[in-house]
């Protein structure tokens, strides 16, 4: 009996022992999924400041800055200070062009008014003009 006592005890002691292993198994994934976790982790917030980084950078050449729409700004207003240059020019033109075309109305309307009042007289002037052009 003494070799059947060891035989159970050392079943009881199998079965000790496996549940010890199996205890540690668990312990050991509980820890490997912690470690795997907190290197995820890790990996995560190096790999995050990485893609900012370059999400920034690439923000950075697609993107306006402050001093490109300070230069676009300056050459708009040196522009709009041409096209104001310009557009007075044209306008000084446009004026004297009028001011031209007032005068030579004014001397049209002048001989319209003297030819009303000489109209009775029209046809003696104009065969001494007559005589005149030959």
């Amino acid at each position: 009996m003494s070799s059947a006592t060891s035989v159970d005890e050392l079943l009881v002691r199998i079965q000790k022992l496996e549940k010890e292993v199996e205890k540690l198994k668990e312990k050991n994934d509980a820890e490997s999924k912690e470690i795997a976790i907190s290197i995820a982790r890790e990996e995560v917030k190096h790999q995050s400041s990485i893609i900012k980084n370059e999400v920034r950078d690439e923000l950075r050449k697609e993107l306006a800055t402050k001093e490109d729409i300070l230069l676009v700004e300056g050459k708009l207003s040196g522009e709009i200070k041409t096209m104001e240059e310009r557009l007075e020019i044209k306008m000084a033109l446009l004026e004297k062009k009028i001011g031209l075309t007032n005068q030579k109305m004014d001397y049209w309307v002048k001989i319209l008014i003297i030819l009303i009042i000489i109209s009775p007289f029209i046809p003696e002037v104009l065969k001494n003009i007559g005589l005149l052009l030959r």
